[in-house]
């Protein structure tokens, strides 16, 4: 197991998570950015590094991830309006931590196509410096912020 790794740490109790499940295939918590309100991560506690690193011994691994995924939907009571499954592989795809994992997602209405980004940014202009924790449409002296789930757009006033 690749002990760098955050996921690692999580699995083995030596970091802190919100713990919402746990068994000897998988590791299940809450995200610690997410973009809606039922945003959980499902993680092998075997460390695989991506779906490209996958091996067919792990197709019972596989079908345990999908099998949690809806049993946290329900739990979490979005298995009749739905959510969304996502599995980021490889730098360009998102893929911030090398730890194979799955985010199921709902909550509310997600759109079509999802765009991830970062809870927080940082917009500078000739006047001002605002750093954002929050998503969501914001002005900045002359600018604009104009987003759901992230900044779509930056608009000059």
């Amino acid at each position: 197991m690749g002990t760098d790794y955050i996921f690692c740490k999580i699995i083995k109790g030596s970091a802190s998570a919100d713990i919402v499940m746990r068994d000897d295939i998988i590791t299940v918590f809450r995200d610690f950015n997410p973009i809606s309100s039922v945003h959980i991560l499902i993680v092998p506690n075997k460390h695989i590094d991506s779906v490209n690193a996958v091996k067919e011994e792990d197709c019972l691994l596989l079908g345990h991830l999908i099998i949690a995924a809806h049993q946290i939907a329900e739990h979490q009571g979005v298995d009749a309006d739905g959510y969304r499954l996502i599995i980021n592989t490889g730098f360009n795809a998102g893929q911030e931590i090398f730890h194979l994992h799955m985010h199921p997602i709902g909550g509310r209405k997600l759109p079509f196509p999802l765009v991830f980004c970062s809870a927080s940014f940082t917009v500078v202009d000739d006047h001002n410096t605002k750093h954002f924790n929050q998503l969501g449409d914001q002005h900045i002296g002359r600018f604009h912020l104009v987003g759901d789930l992230c900044p779509t757009a930056l608009v000059y006033r």
